[in-house]
């Protein structure tokens, strides 16, 4: 059985919510010792200058799946967030929840909701672009040597255009190294290292 999570049908979840939006909460991450899909958090959690430690699971693929089910979904990232007191913990489950859930609470979605648009905006942009690459070289089974022409094309044309046009963007902001306004936001540490494309040849 996964970890469910409480219910909430005519029960008050205002000390849930106190939990996640005190400026005082403690977190724990629990992710593979790797980068992965959970290194925008990892730099949220560092930037906001919060209390965290990592957490690693035991033996994901065991048997008795017990790692696996001590999380809502079976998959990780998962973030702990604790009271301060300690007494109190609430699970945040699934990588962009979790990615939302800190940009919004240590201000990385801008000042207000046209600011919030355009960071999300740029967040999809760039997911896309990861979604098109994955889906692209690992959802289709294809050989090898077909893979490989697969990612070359998408080096070789795909990201150039989202440099491009990124580029842009950046320029039109004034050139000080931020997509909106003069602080660092959610999309910039969504922004891939493209350094760790060999990881999926």
């Amino acid at each position: 059985m996964v970890r469910t999570y409480p219910p909430i049908a005519n029960v008050d979840t205002s000390a849930q919510a106190a939990v996640l939006d005190a400026p005082d909460s403690t977190y724990s991450l629990l992710y593979f010792d790797t980068q992965g899909i959970c290194n925008p958090i990892r730099e949220m959690l560092a930037l906001s200058g919060a209390q965290w430690k990592q957490l690693f699971p035991q033996d994901w693929e065991n048997e008795d799946r017990a790692d696996k089910e001590s999380t809502p979904f079976e998959v990780m990232p998962v973030l702990y967030v604790h009271s301060k007191d300690g007494k109190e913990t609430v699970v945040v489950a699934e990588c962009k929840v979790i990615e939302q859930y800190l940009a919004r609470k240590h201000g990385f979605l801008g000042k207000n909701s046209y600011e919030h648009t355009l960071v999300n905006s740029f967040v999809s942009s760039t997911g896309g672009l990861w979604d098109e690459m994955l889906l692209g070289t690992m959802s289709v089974p294809v050989s090898a040597e077909i893979k490989q022409e697969i990612i070359a094309g998408f080096i070789a044309k795909r990201i150039p255009n989202w440099i491009r046009i990124h580029e842009q963007h950046l320029a039109a902001n004034g050139r000080n190294g931020h997509y909106v306004g003069a602080q660092v936001k959610e999309n910039e540490k969504i922004t891939p290292s493209w350094e760790n494309l060999d990881d999926y040849k």
